[in-house]
Parts: C-alpha cells; structure tokens; sequence
C-alpha cells in the first residue's frame, strides 16, 4: 500500500489502484482519524508500506483507539508548522496464542531533521508490521527472554533501519525536496544520514501474560488498572522532563541501545489493564492545567479525538503538535468514567498522580543511550533542546542525560527498592536543626555564667 502525509495524519491507497490511473478505483484510508477532514499537505511523496486489507482490520480494534492532530491555531502562526508531524495507532491483533492490543505514538523532531513527518509515520508502521509479523506466529508479552521482547526490540531496529533507508532512496531517485529546508542548504547535508529521519516512538504491548513499554524519546504514559468500572491504582510510567531535553531519537542508525523497555504485569482477576499514551505536547498541556489523564474520556476513537481539540483550545495547551492513545487489555474492557474532581480548575486541591514514585508493578530493563551529537547545518548538535524542537529554532545546547530519571542499568526490579517519605526526611532535619539550635544557646549560657560568677 501506499501512504500519503496528509496534515493531520495519513491516507492509505492500494498501490495497484494507484498505477491503474483511475480515480474513481481509489479506496481511500484514513488513519488515524477516519472522521476527521484530513487535507493534503506539501509532502505529495507516497510512503511504501508492506500492508494488506487484513492488516486494517487491526487499526481501532478492541477497545483500543488513537488520534493524532496538527495542535492548537498557534502551532502554525508562531512555528510555522503546516502538517502534523506526530503519528499514532493503536487496535489489536488476533495472533495464533491469543489476542494482542498495542499502541504507537511518534513524534518527529523539527530540529535538524529534512523529513520530521515522514519519519514519525515510517516508524509507527514500522512498529506495527514488526508486532504483527511475530504476532501471526504466536508469540505474546511476558516478562522473560524466551518470549522475545529482546528479539522484538532487534527485528524493529532492523526493520526501521530498513524503512528509513527505502524511503530515503525513493525520495533522492524522485528528486523530492524538504519543503521547509532551502535547496542549497539540503544538497549541502543530503549525504548526512543522521539529517533524514528523527523521531522518538513509545510503544505498548499488552498481551494474557502482562505486557511491556517500550520508548525512544520523550512523551506521556500512564498505566490505570480498573474493577468494577472504578480505577484502583494509577501510576505514572514516563512523562516529560521540566529540562526539555531529548536524550535519544530513532533514526536510520537506530539500534536496541536506543530504547528502555519496561514490564507490565498482568491484571489481578476480575481487573482490566490501560495504558494512556501521549506525544510531549499532550503530556505538558496537562501538566500546565494540572490535570491528569484519567480526567479524559477516552471510551471511543471519536472521544479520543475530541480529548486533543479540547486540550488544543486551553488556554494553558503546549504549541505542539498532539497525539493520544488509549490501550486496553483484556480487549473491550471499558474506560471507567472520567475523574470530575480532576478536570477542576487548576490549584483547586488536585490529587495528582504521584510521579516521584517507581511504579510497583513496572521492571526496568534497560536506559537509552545517549544520542550522540553529530556536525549540523548551523553548527550544533542533531538534537538539542526539546524547546528548539517544538519553537523550530536552533539551539547549541547538548543532548540532555536520560530519558528518565528513574531509569536504572541492568535486569534488576526497581519496584522492589524502599524509598524514603521526603516529608519524614524534612521532619527530622527540623528536629535535628533544633537540636543544634538548642545546644549552641546551652554552650553560650554556659559561658556567661561562668564568667560571671
């Protein structure tokens, strides 16, 4: 099939109706906002995708549903942005071991990057294919090397090194320009591959057996267990940093080095399992209208997508482009209503996910490494500053540290670590303050009845 950039999201056509000539033969495909009046943008390059009729059966399935969206009005005026350069999917695959659903969101990097659009949609069907090819043999989550989450993570680098490189040799054989980049600037760097592609890619995969979070790059995730249509814990799994930094990004050069991953235990019987996703301009406008993602309704694809145009009108909305994600297992478990006290207005004695603490049931697996910096038009690194992204300018600051902060080297299981009340630690350093306090007016008291007598 083919892809088509459109400015929100993508329109797929069969590649063999499209040589054919014939309009009126053209089935059209709308991903990932069937419903949304989706416009062509400046990028008229197809994307060639290795997908059949059944593979669409997955997208929107299960109870599982995506929307991506270009963002609020000021995402244009001020950036001048005209297409949306994240992607999302989400659905569930129905593999030879039982049903697996997933999402993807990607978000392309503006700074330095010839084809930010392309690159985040290339690798959310990269994602894709590389989850349905292993599904369709049986294979499903759990937290083991024997279930391959180590082989996923290889075959998809594999894979997008492979879609990257396709698609880069497609764009120079038509002679297809970044429309954003001046011709002379773009033949200067073409021969820098690290120029081509960047994005970052969260990925979850929920299977009978628990499931696994997989990312390169910033954004929002949030894993929300449900009984009885009430939600019984809520951790925070990834947000974004107040640095606005962006440790690592997926390029034609990515490798698993490039990504964290981290396990999901099963629900508890007679409990469903969601994760929320989101790209780093959903995750900050809520964290600007402190906010949550359980104050969302997010049952449908349609609510979904009006989630991200109402979040697009806040006076508080980050001017980013947007996605969002919602991610169930069992497929079909329901989205408990949304949290009214959370959606009050902002300082209004909101209880907010506590984002300090290590989720009890996530495993650290591994930390990205960092990206390196490499020569660039104007004399910084690829990427810098996540601000420079979303703003379009150039910043010669380095690639911050970690993508997260909790993220630990090794196989070991974090969860399991004590962690100590910070208001126990500010209790005793009072007690302890006023304890020297005392002891230095004791002393002195001392002394001036000694000298006096």
């Amino acid at each position: 099939m083919l892809a088509f950039v459109r400015q929100h999201g993508i329109v797929l056509r069969d590649a063999r109706d499209e040589n054919s000539g014939s309009a009126e033969s053209l089935s059209e495909v709308f991903l990932p906002n069937p419903s949304l009046d989706d416009p062509p943008s400046l990028d008229l390059a197809p994307i060639q995708l290795e997908l059949t009729a059944k593979n669409l059966n997955d997208f929107e399935q299960g109870g599982c549903h995506a929307a991506t969206f270009l963002g609020p009005a000021a995402v244009t005026v001020d950036t001048g942005k005209t297409q949306n350069e994240d992607f999302a999917l989400a659905g569930t695959i129905e593999g030879a071991s039982g049903p697996v659903t997933f999402g993807i969101v990607a978000d392309g990097v503006t700074l330095k990057t010839f084809w930010p659009a392309r690159a985040s949609r290339i690798a959310a069907f990269a994602a894709y294919e590389t989850l349905s090819e292993l599904v369709s043999k049986g294979w499903v989550p759990g937290n083991s090397d024997e279930n391959g989450i180590d082989a996923f993570i290889s075959d998809l680098c594999s894979r997008l090194q492979v879609r990257f490189s396709e698609d880069l040799c497609e764009l120079t054989h038509s002679n297809n320009y970044p429309d954003k980049w001046k011709s002379e600037i773009f033949l200067q760097h073409k021969d820098n591959l690290e120029f081509w592609y960047n994005t970052t890619l969260l990925l979850t995969i929920l299977g009978k057996n628990g499931g696994w979070f997989i990312f390169c790059g910033d954004g929002g995730a949030v894993r929300i267990l449900v009984r009885n249509g009430q939600r019984i814990d809520v951790k925070t799994v990834l947000e974004t940093t107040d640095t606005l930094e962006l440790s690592s990004a997926v390029s034609v050069s990515v490798t698993p080095r490039n990504f964290a991953r981290r396990f999901i235990k099963p629900p508890t019987d007679g409990c469903s399992l969601h994760m929320v996703m989101s790209s780093d301009g959903v995750d900050r406008s809520l964290k600007n209208r402190n906010t949550v993602y359980t104050a969302l309704d997010l049952s449908s694809g349609k609510s979904v997508h009006s989630a991200l145009q109402t979040i697009a009108q806040w006076p508080e909305a980050d001017k980013d482009n947007m996605s969002l994600v919602h991610v169930c297992f069992p497929p079909g478990a329901a989205w408990p209503l949304p949290d009214k006290a959370a959606v009050a207005e902002p300082l209004a004695g909101l209880v907010m996910v506590d984002t300090d603490a290590v989720p009890t049931d996530v495993q650290f697996e591994n930390e990205p490494q960092k990206l390196k910096s490499a020569p660039a038009a104007q004399g910084g690194p690829v990427l810098s500053l996540r601000k420079a992204k979303r703003l379009g300018q150039v910043d010669d600051g380095s690639a911050g540290d970690s993508a997260h902060a909790g993220a630990d080297e090794g196989n070991r299981d974090v969860s399991a670590e004590p962690r100590a009340d910070p208001n126990l630690r500010l209790v005793m350093a009072g007690f302890f303050a006023t304890g020297v306090l005392a002891g230095i007016i004791l002393c002195f008291t001392a002394i001036w009845l000694g000298s006096h007598r």
